[in-house]
């Protein structure tokens, strides 16, 4: 690194921050410098007044032990500082051993492996107490009750302390410039420096580097000449002796001649560290030289100390403040995203991201999904901009007040500002807020880019001589990214890790849970298809036993087949958990219960009943009501049914006991054949429920008693209305001759029962179609109604029905699924028929339909 360095004092402003001025060779006269073995005392090096102060010139101490000169008190004073460390000229001694009687201020420090005194004349006004000094500046910072009047305060007091003429606060930007926050002017006609920026050229990196490890900075008279060292090299290293903590150290030319360009002849520097980092300076000038006593330089440098905690508390303050605002509303998005989902909670409604850190837009980029708001950059800008965040994001977190200068992409919109937060590894997925161009104009101390002509140390760039007021209007930025905002944004970051980390394990669980549920679903599912198959097996062959004609026969299994399906999708409904009883009695009765027909009613509270005993009643239900349209109350008008029930005790204990009770208005004869609905109710039912089921036949009609045993009732539901739904109804006579219908159904066996069906009505079928294409082409002939299986192999089949509704032709929609299947908001007027079909339904379907567009063929 050492063949990087100039030459102390050859440096220019081109190469200024490479000058070595931690080793200058030379020292300010207005002290001595000398340099001891610390295991002899013996002076190795000297420079300075000694003349003045020691009485002999510094070649004449060069060899000499101070061990002759020194008092037996002195000597034990400079025994302790060579046992122990020493660095930042933090011992200090008061000798009176001087010429001529001089008191001398003498700090010590090591470096180099030497023991370093610096000599000074001790002068102090009578009464002065450094502490006392310390305590009064102390006093006036802890007033402060804000950041502007604590900056304010410290420079008021140094200036009040010192006697300087111009007292400013420098702060230090993160581009390393700075600005002057604050000041204090103590003479007039004093040039006001306050709100003027400074390149940071103007306080080289090894400059900072020095003032972060000594608090204050002394130079009395800038007019000064330097006074070399003797010998030039440390005996002990071959080298320049390291005057890094030495106060006397010699200044670089640059600084001397910049502070001259100023009109600044004496001038101090105290150091304000926060947080181990150069925060700033308190930067002191006069106009003719003035030499600040050691007692007030050690006061101004503890002062220094203790404003740079007052200024470091002052700004964890603030900061917690903020940091305490947005970790509430952090919890408040941290718990919307563990209800709502992670996008649900960054974009949705207030409290937001945009709430959390406030820009101008923001977009969330995860799991290549794309959300925005506000103002941001276009999507197709998204994919490099991301690919150049890849690289600059460095543990999670990115911020730029410059995009386009730092990168050279230009993000449109004025977009300049880009804070990326990293939400995931690879492929990364981000949080993005972004910030406009804000144009603002920065006050500089002189023009930082202006050339300078030749100086005094001859044809080279030097420091500016005007300090005017040089106004620069900066473009191409937004306002900087606060602390707490990117503090803000890390926090978040680690927060929402936590929830993926989270949801990642809960997702992993779900899907073993799945799994295994999904094992037992298909498990159970076997079994009950199965079941359910052997359970029709078994009605078509004891259907068949007692079948007058293949009519009759196949007429009472379909019945019982819709019967059964109408139980199940009630079961699939509540997750087969159970079924209404009301519910079960309604569907059964519903195409009967109409006006001017038969008298049903129908009063009890509603039971559930566990999935087998539903499908097992269900059965009985369906048995009960056909036989009463065939032979009982409803098969005419004149007739009455009567059906309750209630828990009670009965034979079989605790049960649950419906009572139905039919009055025909005639003389009903007891039947002498049992039928296979006979035999479901009387040995069937009893075996699946466990429960009783009688039947008698009175004079005027059929009473029957169903007892089930109160185990097999899921839960008591809420009391349901007394009387039985109504639907309107047609009779099966009426026929559907001459109508044009078109059959659109996958199902070949299915479409080809629905077509027979239809013909044997007196319909003429158009179809049956298997996919859309076919419907859609038969569609385009004449045509009176459309049935529509909503799901044509894989594919809704609204688009059909809207170019139908458009033509004025009126549809049906038919499906296998249950009644609740979602459909657009504007079909919600077309009714739906479930399969298996019910062929009174479909019918009642049809009909209404077509008198709802008034298209029925007269």
């Amino acid at each position: 690194m050492s063949e990087t360095l100039v030459r102390f004092g050859e440096a220019d402003l081109t190469d200024c921050d490479r000058e070595p001025i931690h080793i200058p060779g030379s020292v300010q006269p207005h002290g001595a410098l000398l340099a001891l073995d610390p295991d002899t005392l013996v002076v190795l090096m000297a420079g300075g007044a000694t003349k003045r102060l020691l009485g002999r010139p510094p070649e004449a101490l060069i060899g000499q032990s101070l061990r002759a000169e020194l008092t037996g008190l002195e000597l034990a004073k400079f025994s302790a500082l060579t046992v122990r460390p020493v660095s930042l000229r933090q011992s200090k001694l008061l000798l009176d051993t001087g010429a001529e009687g001089v008191r001398l201020d003498v700090s010590a420090s090591k470096n180099d492996g030497l023991l370093l005194l610096e000599l000074e004349e001790r002068f102090e006004l009578p009464g002065v107490d450094r502490v006392e000094i310390v305590q009064g500046m102390v006093r006036q910072l802890e007033s402060a009750n804000s950041f502007k009047h604590l900056i304010q305060t410290i420079v008021d007091e140094v200036q009040t302390v010192t006697g300087f003429a111009r007292v400013m606060l420098y702060r230090f930007q993160d581009d390393d410039s700075g600005h002057v926050i604050a000041e204090k002017i103590g003479a007039p006609k004093v040039e006001s420096f306050l709100d003027l920026h400074y390149p940071a050229g103007d306080i080289p990196i090894q400059a900072r580097a020095l003032y972060l490890s000594s608090w204050i900075r002394h130079i009395p008279d800038a007019r000064y000449r330097p006074a070399p060292l003797s010998p030039a090299l440390n005996p002990k290293t071959g080298s320049p002796l390291d005057m890094s903590f030495c106060g006397l150290r010699s200044v670089s030319p640059i600084h001397l001649e910049y502070l001259a360009n100023m009109g600044v002849v004496a001038s101090t520097s105290m150091s304000l560290v926060i947080g181990g980092r150069l925060w700033g300076l308190v930067a002191c000038h006069h106009p003719a030289p003035l030499h600040l006593s050691s007692h007030v330089r050690s006061a101004c440098e503890l002062f220094a100390q203790l404003a740079s905690m007052q200024l470091q508390s002052r700004l964890e303050v603030d900061d917690a403040l903020e940091q305490l605002n947005t970790g509430e509303i952090q919890t408040d998005i941290i718990g919307k995203a563990c209800v709502t989902g992670l996008l649900g909670s960054l974009l949705g409604p207030a409290p937001n991201l945009l709430s959390l850190i406030p820009a101008a837009g923001i977009a969330v980029v995860a799991q290549g999904v794309l959300e925005t708001e506000g103002c941001t950059p276009g999507p197709e800008l998204m994919p490099p901009l991301l690919a150049m965040l890849d690289d600059l994001v460095v543990d999670g977190v990115f911020a730029t007040d410059r995009f386009e200068e730092l990168t050279g992409l230009d993000l449109g919109g004025g977009i300049v500002g880009v804070l990326a937060l990293a939400i995931s590894r690879k492929p990364k997925d981000y949080i993005l807020w972004f910030l406009p161009e804000k144009v603002r104009e920065v006050r500089w101390a002189g023009d930082p880019t202006k050339s300078v002509v030749s100086g005094p140390l001859g044809d080279r760039l030097t420091p500016r001589k005007s300090f005017e007021s040089w106004t620069e209007t900066v473009r191409g930025q937004s306002r900087p990214w606060k602390r707490a905002e990117i503090a803000a944004a890390k926090s978040l970051r680690t927060a929402l890790m936590e929830i993926i980390l989270e949801f990642t394990d809960a997702l992993a669980r779900e899907r073993e849970t799945a799994r295994v549920k999904q094992n037992v679903l298909m498990a159970e599912l076997d079994h009950r298809v199965k079941n359910t198959l052997a359970t029709i097996e078994s009605m078509v062959r004891f259907s068949g036993r007692n079948a007058v004609d293949v009519v009759t026969f196949v007429a009472s299994v379909q019945q019982r087949l819709h019967s059964m399906a109408k139980t199940h999708t009630l079961l699939t409904n509540s997750s087969w958990i159970g079924a209404s009883l009301r519910t079960l009695v309604d569907n059964e009765l519903a195409a009967y219960n109409i006006p001017g027909g038969c008298v049903i009613s129908v009063r009890a509270a509603d039971f559930e009943l566990e999935p087998k005993t539903a499908q097992a009643t269900s059965m009985v239900l369906h048995e009960l009501v056909t036989n009463a349209v065939k032979h009982g109350c409803l098969a005419d008008a004149s007739g009455r049914l009567d059906v309750t029930w209630e828990l009670e005790d009965s034979a079989i204990g605790r049960a649950l006991v419906i009572r139905w009770k039919e009055a025909c208005g005639r003389e009903i004869a007891t039947p002498i054949r049992k039928g296979f609905g006979r035999l479901l109710m009387e040995k069937i039912f009893p075996y699946d429920v466990g429960g009783h089921l009688k039947l008698e036949f009175e004079g005027d009609g059929l009473r029957c008693q169903i007892t089930i045993p109160e185990d097999r009732l899921a839960k008591l539901l809420p009391t349901a209305k007394l009387v039985a739904k109504s639907e309107p109804s047609i009779s099966m006579g009426s026929g559907l001759s001459g109508l044009r219908v078109l059959v659109v159904e996958d199902g070949a066996l299915v479409a080809q029962d629905l077509a027979e069906w239809l013909s044997a009505a007196g319909a003429i079928v158009v179809g049956p179609c298997a996919t859309l294409r076919e419907a859609t082409e038969a569609g385009r002939g004449e045509i009176d109604i459309a049935l529509l299986d909503v799901d044509v192999n894989g594919e809704p089949v609204w688009s059909l029905a809207r170019d139908f509704r458009a033509r004025g032709v009126p549809c049906v929609f038919t499906t296998g699924f249950s009644s609740e299947i979602e459909r657009p908001a504007d079909f919600n007027d077309i009714l739906m028929v479930n399969k298996p079909y019910d062929l009174t339904r479909l019918q009642l379907a049809i009909t209404t339909s077509l008198g709802r567009s008034g298209a029925r063929k007269s």
